[in-house]
């Protein structure tokens, strides 16, 4: 019960998706329901509405999606974008959070609206755990995750825990898939190895800071001929895989919340490191395809890595999702709240 109230209380009043429990109802002349009237991921352009319904009598919260939830003001046929958010035939949406800590507030909504959304729309929810940043991790973080969502009352389709025809559904048990696909990419002339060393990178990044610049990197591997590639691997030179981004193209994010978003991506970013482990947005992007992921509801701190995804899914030749990116939390003062303060 407190959970719920500070979700409602905290999370929503501050930030552009609001939460107002506008009244409580005698619902359907049942004496022992009462329902809170809520709205999500809402805007000037879209508003997500239902009703979170609590049984007295056992003191239970339930999620009332059927006939109550609705997106508005969206024209189906022609929104901002020229997208219809709801014509995709099998919806499937994913929570996909990394185990380095407890859930917070900031999780428990985004996994809000993916469960409301995909209840709205016949969908199916997905939950895998991005893990392969192990320096990150921590123990018990995935059984607590479970167990806080489960006190929530709140459930998914197909997951790391019940498993699912697009398994496995923890990243790290994938590293010889994402690593395929990387080097496939270097085959196919969509990605490159580099063999920068981490202090040559450090230099240039210290350089780089002395003349006042942002760090780029400078692609040096890029232009490598064959035959240096094969004398440094039969020197089983250390390398990485960096992402081949177009020059100066300008991707462009059609966002359901926010106006077409245009940028241009000048960086050739790493996709899988030295020790074989993916980059979260390779190994993100690889799973919205292969677990095939229609609709992507996350925060807007995400918005820079959406572009690179977007470019990582075009050179899979793979559906790009529908993408809503919400405002970040904030305190009274419209300052981020840190993760600590968040957590529950």
């Amino acid at each position: 019960m407190k959970l719920i109230f500070f979700l409602v209380n905290l999370i929503i009043i501050n930030t552009t998706c609001i939460v107002k429990p506008k009244q409580c109802l005698h619902y359907l002349n049942k004496k022992n329901d009462v329902y809170f009237s809520l709205d999500l991921l809402h805007n000037r352009r879209c508003k997500l509405h239902f009703l979170l319904k609590k049984n007295i009598k056992n003191n239970i919260y339930r999620y009332k999606h059927k006939n109550k939830s609705r997106i508005n003001n969206i024209n189906k046929k022609n929104n901002d974008n020229g997208d219809d958010v709801f014509s995709v035939s099998e919806p499937r949406l994913r929570f996909a959070p990394s185990p380095t800590g407890y859930i917070h507030v900031g999780g428990c909504r985004t996994f809000l609206y993916n469960y409301i959304l995909s209840k709205q729309m016949n969908g199916k929810l997905i939950f895998r755990l991005e893990d392969t940043d192990t320096k990150r991790n921590t123990e018990g973080s995935l059984h607590e995750m479970i167990k806080d969502l489960k006190w929530l009352n709140l459930d998914w389709d197909e997951g790391i825990d019940i498993g699912g025809e697009y398994g496995p559904y923890k990243q790290s048990e994938k590293i010889e898939v994402y690593k395929k696909i990387a080097h496939d990419l270097v085959d196919q002339k969509r990605a490159y190895l580099c063999f920068c060393t981490q202090d040559e990178l450090k230099e240039k990044k210290e350089r780089a800071k002395l003349m006042k610049k942002k760090y780029i990197y400078d692609r040096m591997c890029r232009y490598l001929n064959e035959e240096i590639v094969t004398t440094y691997l039969i020197q089983n030179k250390s390398y990485t895989i960096r992402f081949k981004s177009p020059e100066n193209r300008k991707i462009v994010l059609k966002d359901i919340l926010k106006k077409e978003i245009k940028e241009v991506v000048n960086e050739d970013f790493i996709i899988l490191r030295s020790n074989n482990a993916p980059t979260y947005n390779f190994s993100a992007a690889v799973d919205d395809h292969l677990m095939k992921i229609t609709h992507v509801i996350r925060g807007s701190e995400h918005i820079s890595n959406t572009f690179k995804q977007i470019l990582i899914l075009e050179s899979l030749n793979a559906n790009i999702p529908m993408y809503a990116h919400v405002p970040v939390i904030t305190d009274i003062e419209k300052k981020k709240l840190a993760k600590g303060i968040m957590n529950i």
